[in-house]
């Protein structure tokens, strides 16, 4: 994501709470389909939200539905089963591609990457490891925050070109010492990927990870899905007002942020990681094991009400996304949205409230109070 994109966000999360109140809801029982619609219902009047939201526990759907428009210029609207580009939470497809590998025998998670990018300057590849790169401890440059992107946004530039740009960029930091969140490690993931396992990075996801899971809806490439089926991406001004942004080639996010998918597959998603369908049980927990910044690969790992919850975001041209994992309440809630503006922190945040009977805000309008005008 862009440094542009990232102040736009929060400015207009800014202005929201400026704007709107919310009333504290405080429930007694357990939550049903009818709360989340109210909150969802609220969040779509209020918040302006325009995307799809679903909420299961032990893989059985509690509420799934869409809001606001697919598609502003036909009116198309939003369901469950639409398309959207999910951005960062690319990664942890990635890095499950890459524990693969590892369990295969193929790389090893403390292998320099001189030993995949001949092209890396030597001095700078023996010292970052694969490891470096998935918990973001590498120092490599964030290509997204530098001019670069702007200028790469609206062509397909080969994988080679974009590894040859970013080893040309010096570490920020000494390798190991600290996080700092970088979309050039994963385009370094994805071309180790293609390295090791001849075949293109979108190639080797489909076919081991999003088929073997069941995920049809998905893959690597949302400009070339139909337009009665895929969610188009906004970005909104301060009068609400819808403007069509264009995704990125797919070459560019690629490995970092360019797979789509619905909330109905991102369950699909959730359901396989409790099993050994992709990886065994050992990898997995070493994916979901936290680093410096409780990053683990292509996972943050916190707690919310004193329960681990594992989660990534994901904010990509008209996009924005949230998918939340909790295991020991078997919880899972994914927030897809079509507007790059909108905090799907912020509704995922609300969800899960909902989900664990926490007190909670359904967003409303505030309606100014005439002033006691008597003497």
């Amino acid at each position: 994501m862009t440094t542009l994109l990232i102040n736009k966000f929060f400015n207009r999360i800014a202005v929201l709470t400026l704007l709107f109140m919310a009333i504290t809801v405080n429930p007694t029982k357990a939550a049903t389909a009818e709360n989340y619609k109210q909150y969802m219902d609220g969040a779509e009047k209020v918040q302006h939200f325009t995307g799809t939201v679903l909420v299961a526990r032990d893989g059985k759907t509690i509420f799934a539905g869409g809001f606001g428009r697919a598609d502003f210029e036909s009116g198309r609207r939003n369901f469950p089963s639409t398309r959207f580009a999910i951005g960062s939470v690319t990664k942890q497809f990635t890095a499950a591609a890459i524990m693969q590998l590892v369990e295969q025998g193929k790389l090893s998670l403390s292998d320099p990457i001189a030993k995949y990018l001949p092209e890396y300057p030597e001095d700078v590849a023996n010292k970052v490891t694969i490891r470096h790169l998935l918990t973001h401890t590498s120092g490599v440059v964030n290509f997204t925050n530098t001019p670069v992107y702007a200028t790469w946004k609206d062509q397909d530039v080969p994988l080679d070109a974009q590894v040859n740009t970013i080893a040309s960029m010096p570490l920020e930091f000494e390798p190991g010492t600290q996080f700092k969140y970088s979309n050039s490690g994963y385009k370094l993931l994805e071309a180790i990927i293609v390295k090791v396992t001849g075949m293109p990075w979108s190639e080797y996801i489909t076919t081991n990870i999003l088929k073997p899971v069941g995920m049809s809806a998905s893959g690597c490439d949302l400009r070339l899905v139909a337009d009665s089926i895929r969610a188009f991406g906004y970005e909104t001004d301060d009068s609400n007002s819808p403007k069509r942004v264009e995704l990125p080639f797919s070459s560019i996010p690629g490995g970092a942020g360019a797979i789509f998918s619905t909330v109905e597959d991102l369950l699909k998603w959730d359901q396989a990681l409790y099993t050994e369908k992709t990886l065994k049980r050992s990898s997995l927990d070493a994916v979901f094991t936290p680093f410096l910044g409780n990053y683990g690969y292509g996972w943050m790992i916190d707690s919310l009400a004193g329960q681990q919850r594992y989660w990534h975001d994901g904010l990509i041209d008209g996009f924005t996304s949230m998918f939340v994992r909790m295991p020991k309440e078997k919880l899972c809630i994914v927030v897809l949205a079509n507007n790059h503006m909108l905090d799907a922190h912020r509704i995922a945040n609300g969800l899960s409230a909902i989900a664990l009977g926490l007190p909670y805000d359904v967003p409303v309008i505030k309606s100014p109070i005439a002033a006691n005008s008597a003497a």
